[in-house]
């Protein structure tokens, strides 16, 4: 989660200070010396991200690992119970974030937000 929060802080700044520094370079550099200079910037920040990220987040676990994982959580989450099964497992697809009024109000939201964004 750690990890996580850093990528949305980095999203965040982008997004506050990104069309303004980007005006001052277009005005400074022109078109092709704006994208020349971003595109050195996002190399610089691929080489921060690859030597800062620890390199276990990239690992790949086998079917077999993520079963041994899903085993222990859930043992661990019947003890925590007392051995009672809480919660069902159910598996949420397409149909059931349709059929969730609250979901369904949230991805109406989504889509015009981001038809706002882009058309205007």
């Amino acid at each position: 989660m750690k990890y996580i929060g850093y990528i949305e802080i980095s999203v965040g700044v982008g997004l506050g200070l990104g069309p303004t520094l980007g005006s001052i370079v277009y005005n400074k550099l022109d078109y092709e010396g704006t994208m020349y200079m971003f595109g050195c910037l996002n190399f610089v920040t691929m080489l921060i991200c690859i030597l800062l990220i620890p390199s276990e987040l990239n690992k790949t676990a086998s079917d077999e690992e993520i079963a041994e994982y899903e085993a222990e959580i859930e043992e661990r989450r019947l003890a925590e119970n007392g051995g009672v099964e809480l919660l069902p497992k159910h598996k949420i697809g397409w149909g059931t974030l349709l059929c969730n009024r609250h979901s369904l109000f949230a991805m109406i939201i989504c889509f015009f937000g981001t038809f706002n964004i882009v058309f205007f």
